[in-house]
C-alpha cells in the first residue's frame, strides 16, 4: 500500500489498481478530519453521536480528494442484499444522507459515483469487471 495525502486528507492506495481503467480507490485514515473529542477527526458516521454537520464536511473532505465526486454510502446490514445503482437511474442521493439504502453490497457502472463501505472488523472485498 502507498500512503497519500491530498487537500490534508490522509489515505492509502494499492498500486496495482491504478492500472484499471477507470478505478478510483483509497482506504481513509482518520487524519485529516473536523471531528473532536472521541470521534477525532475523520469521522464519516452518523450513527455514532458525532456533530452531523461536521460528519457532512469530512464526507466533504473525501468527495474533493476524488475531483468532487458524489459519494454513496449504504447501512450495512451485515446480510446478503446488494444494491445496484445503474447508469440509466436517476440521480442517487449521496454522501449527506442520513438514511442511505440498506445492504453490504454496492454495485454500480456509473463513472460519477463512489461507492464507500465503512469497515471496523469486517474485510471489504472490490471487484472490478
Amino acid at each position: 500500500m502507498v500512503l497519500n495525502e491530498k487537500k490534508g486528507v490522509s489515505f492509502y492506495t494499492f498500486p496495482n489498481l491504478h492500472n484499471l481503467p477507470g478505478v478510483v480507490h483509497g482506504i481513509f485514515t482518520r487524519n485529516g478530519g473536523n471531528s473532536t473529542g472521541p470521534f477525532q477527526s475523520l469521522n464519516v458516521s452518523f450513527s455514532v453521536g458525532d456533530d452531523k454537520e461536521i460528519v457532512s464536511e469530512n464526507r466533504h473532505s473525501i468527495s474533493q480528494v476524488f475531483g468532487g465526486r458524489n459519494i454513496v454510502f449504504t447501512k450495512q446490514t451485515h446480510g446478503t442484499d446488494a444494491i445496484l445503482f445503474k447508469e440509466d437511474e436517476e440521480p442517487v442521493a449521496g454522501r449527506d444522507t442520513e438514511t442511505p439504502p440498506a445492504g453490504d453490497a454496492l454495485i454500480s457502472n456509473r463513472k460519477e459515483l463512489l461507492l464507500m463501505i465503512q469497515v471496523a472488523d469486517c474485510q471489504p472485498v472490490m471487484i472490478y469487471d
